[in-house]
């Protein structure tokens, strides 16, 4: 059996964050400091990274910029970022990468011994390892550049590590975070763990990437696609995963993402739901103002007040919210409706650029007599109240519930009801188990806490007793090759509550101006609508699913399109 007895530790970009938190703005700040026409965003500085050293790095970028720098020039562009660099040290600006204390703790406590072998200079490599661990310090030693003649990726670093610390290779596991380190491990034959050093590959594509692990069903978005679900029919759990990841970077470190100079354009976001949001964060990366309005007086869309408590505990969609608005250059104003206090006309004449994600504000009706009286209501309504309220003794809920739909809602709605205290609660869709949007997991989910669910029946009529709900009564439907068909079988079920679950539709007075298709705005590959300057996304927008992630998507790369624009302008 082989057992570990020594890590081998990279510093930047491996124990701390001091790519994106203090070599990339010392670069700039070097850059502005001797007048140079260069501003390297995240993307960029990523891309560069591939570069070891930031000497080369200079050099590199100077040969594709075609500036052609002399040597001393890329020097003293480099001796200036250094000297910031060190500021930025001595200030506390850098932190530890996430879970690395927890880990270099544990492996002290387990008397595993640990060590530190880096390209960068030995003054930085102490400085930055007592801003860090302050007295408490566990490497044994350390290689910096001034121990070796030649840096990763040449193994000679790892080798004169191994030679100190005479411990066997197989004894032993290197810890990397870029492609030099990776080939400087692997040329000395350590075993070696790669764990890359830009931004959370998660997040990066999806900002509300906790959210979406609780509400998404990614056992058929992600777990129906895993290797390992073809193999041995048993996927990786990607849901958990994700979530525990997320959950990790949002408690345990600052923002992982650096807001780029300000540019001085400014984008109006219409509506604080995940697309809005999304396009939001990601337009304030790229150094632009954003007002971010929405008609409500917290932000977070149907993440807040439209799905189930019971999937979002702990006020996990409004900390996320609050987590996101930490990259800056977003400012909230709620209690803002177009079509009230809001004109789309002056917000394209006062913005470079306006993004619509603004949901669908109105609710399916099922046309059945009797839908108005109390007792019959809206799901997504009935979910909001639940959500905003901080005693939920205060919701009536009757004896025998009614869900009519097939979605997610429709879950959502049955497990609360029966949360909440409900004899009996049924779910009727009007087609096949199969046809319904809830995902296999929800459906059992659902029946595994006492739900009740009938297909193949759909609502005929809503039975009173003196005004009062007392049942309803359902029709049996066949599919057929047109569709479904109603049978003139009949089912009669009690119910003193009723919640219809079976969609929502674009609310408002803006079809009048923007193109719309099938009762939703439509837009391009890049969320382009109609209008040169309006963007749009989300359920509001066509080319959406009802998920989450779909509207996270659309904003983000609205952002993208909308980036393009205002800055060629």
């Amino acid at each position: 059996m082989t057992y570990l007895e020594g890590v081998y530790w990279d510093l930047d970009g491996t124990i701390a964050n001091t790519e994106l938190e203090a070599h990339l703005p010392a670069f700039n700040h070097a850059f502005n400091d001797l007048h140079i026409d260069w501003n390297w965003d995240i993307k960029k500085y990523i891309q560069l990274l591939k570069i070891n050293g930031g000497k080369n790095r200079i050099a590199h970028y100077s040969k594709l910029n075609n500036d052609n720098f002399s040597k001393d020039l890329i020097f003293k562009i480099h001796e200036k970022k250094q000297f910031h660099y060190l500021e930025y040290i001595k200030k506390n600006s850098v932190n530890l990468k996430t879970g690395v204390f927890r880990l270099i703790n544990e492996l002290h406590r387990k008397k595993i011994r640990q060590f530190i072998v880096t390209s960068s200079s030995r003054n930085q490599v102490d400085l930055l390892v007592e801003n860090l661990f302050n007295c408490f310090n566990p490497f044994e030693f350390i290689i910096s550049s001034e121990d070796v003649e030649l840096k990763k990726p040449n193994p000679l670093p790892y080798l004169k590590a191994v030679q100190l610390s005479g411990i066997k290779k197989n004894n032993s596991i290197v810890f990397e975070d870029s492609n030099p380190g990776l080939i400087s491990a692997r040329a000395a034959k350590l075993p070696t763990i790669f764990v890359p050093s830009n931004i959370p590959t998660i997040l990066d594509q999806n900002i509300l990437g906790g959210m979406c692990a609780r509400v998404c069903p990614t056992e058929t978005l992600c777990e129906e696609a895993c290797v390992r679900e073809a193999a041995e029919g048993k996927p990786v759990e990607i849901g958990k995963l994700q979530r525990f990841a997320t959950d990790i970077i949002m408690e345990e470190t600052s923002h992982p993402f650096l807001r780029a100079d300000k540019t001085g354009k400014k984008v109006a976001v219409i509506g604080a739901g995940p697309a809005g949001l999304a396009c939001a964060h990601r337009l304030a990366l790229f150094g632009h103002d954003i007002d971010l309005f929405d008609s409500s007086n917290k932000m977070g869309g149907l993440n807040e007040y439209g799905i189930a408590a019971y999937k979002t505990v702990n006020n996990f969609a409004e900390r996320e919210v609050d987590w996101l608005l930490q990259v800056g250059g977003i400012n909230p104003r709620m209690n803002s409706k177009l079509g009230h206090n809001l004109d789309l006309k002056n917000l394209e004449n006062d913005y470079d650029a306006v993004f619509l994600g603004i949901g669908l504000g109105g609710v399916n009706s099922l046309r059945l007599n009797n839908e108005e009286i109390d007792g019959v209501a809206d799901a997504v309504n009935f979910i909001s109240q639940l959500r905003q309220t901080e005693d939920l003794k205060d919701i009536p809920i009757g004896r025998n519930v009614i869900i009519i739909g097939g979605g997610m809602t429709a879950v959502d709605a049955a497990v609360q009801s029966k949360l909440l205290g409900a004899e009996n609660v049924t779910i009727v869709y009007r087609r096949t188990q199969n046809d319904m949007g809830a995902s296999l997991k929800e459906q059992k989910h659902a029946t595994s806490a006492g739900v009740r669910i009938i297909t193949n029946v759909q609502p005929k009529e809503i039975i009173t007793d003196n005004g009062v709900l007392n049942s309803i009564i359902l029709s049996y439907t066949k599919t057929v090759e047109r569709g479904i068909e109603v049978t003139s079988e009949e089912l009669i079920l009690k119910a003193d509550q009723v919640f219809m679950a079976i969609g929502q539709k674009f609310e408002g007075e803006i079809e009048k101006s923007i193109k719309m298709l099938h009762g939703k705005i439509l837009i391009d590959d890049e969320g382009r609508t109609s209008r040169n300057k309006i963007w749009a996304g989300g359920d509001c927008a066509t080319g959406g699913d009802d998920l989450t992630v779909t509207a996270v998507a659309q904003g983000r790369d609205s952002a993208e399109s909308i980036n393009k624009f205002i800055t060629k302008t």
